[in-house]
């Protein structure tokens, strides 16, 4: 870095990842434990910024709550609002002459992962941030590695019998349940409840989203209770509380079911539906509901199954 000043353009409109920046601005969208905002900021502030001007088109004023003015990084921050995503170029011009003058990037990859760009695609924004995970478990307070490549946050919990197969990120205050197939290559946000019997691989798990129980999840991206394949960037809302769900909205999810509606013929019949729907929605299917066993499940709290925290 050869100047202390950093002027940071934040993409308006990336058309090949459009789908993450439905729910957020695009620099906000989840991303290993964080957004990508969060992680540059972190990368920038390391390598000597002090100053740091944020130029955002698209929801400024989200972006503005999520930097607010640079105290966590150490660092003196302002967001301004721009009519347009600004060009580089334009910015740099405008600037007075002299030493004080700041370098201008545009943000389409982490300084962190220069040879990762972000948005060229749906696969590139995942692959960034598994290439990240490592990293991003030293520097972030409470992190630790539980199995090899496995990244575990305080207060997560992992069912007994669960399976993690790294590289893969469990962010703080995560359920797993009984019978859970994690990894590899997943990254699941802080709070999220992934139910009894569910796989997830090669995917991510937006924070606050419920994963239900013997629901198969691949090469995806869940938010809430949004669905979007990772290869053909195709999008459809789940509306079966018992297969996807968004825990920070306050709705009942499975999650909060009562016991006569999650066992017995009442969760096969529901998971049943969903499998029929789902393969009606998704072109090519990278969620796929499983029928419960028909022995009723995994084995309840109270056996071998139990969740343990992962932070004792």
């Amino acid at each position: 870095m050869s100047t202390l000043k950093i002027i940071l353009i934040c993409p308006a409109a990336r058309p090949a990842v459009a789908a993450l920046a439905i729910k957020q601005p695009l620099v906000l969208a989840p991303f290993a434990g964080l957004s990508v905002m969060e992680h540059a900021l972190h990368q920038l502030a390391a390598d000597g910024a002090k100053e740091i001007t944020i130029l955002a088109s698209d929801r400024p004023e989200a972006i503005r709550a999520a930097a607010g003015r640079g105290e966590q990084w150490g660092v003196k921050l302002q967001v301004v609002a721009a009519d347009g995503e600004p060009d580089p170029a334009a910015v740099r011009q405008a600037q007075p002459p002299g030493a004080g003058a700041a370098d201008v990037c545009t943000l389409e990859r982490l300084p962190q992962l220069p040879d990762h760009p972000l948005w060229e695609s749906y696969e590139a924004w995942f692959a960034a941030q598994v290439a990240l995970l490592p990293e991003s478990a030293e520097k972030l307070l409470g992190m630790r590695e539980i199995a090899p490549e496995v990244y575990a946050g305080l207060r997560s919990q992992v069912a007994g019998d669960a399976r993690l197969q790294g590289p893969c990120w469990i962010g703080a205050g995560v359920r797993i349940g009984a019978g859970a197939v994690i990894g590899p290559e997943v990254v699941i946000g802080d709070g999220s409840f992934v139910d009894d019997g569910a796989e997830v691989a090669h995917s991510v798990v937006a924070p606050q989203t419920y994963v239900g129980a013997h629901t198969e999840l691949r090469h995806s991206f869940a938010q809430g209770n949004a669905l979007l394949s990772l290869r053909s960037g195709s999008r459809t809302t789940i509306t079966d509380r018992f297969l996807l769900g968004d825990l920070a909205s306050g709705g009942r999810t499975a999650a909060e079911a009562g016991p006569g509606e999650k066992t017995g013929g009442g969760i096969r019949g529901l998971l049943d539906r969903g499998r029929r729907i789902l393969r009606r929605l998704v072109a090519d299917p990278e969620v796929e509901a499983k029928s419960a066993p028909a022995d009723g499940g995994p084995e309840t709290p109270g056996t071998k199954n139990e969740s343990r925290p992962v932070d004792d």
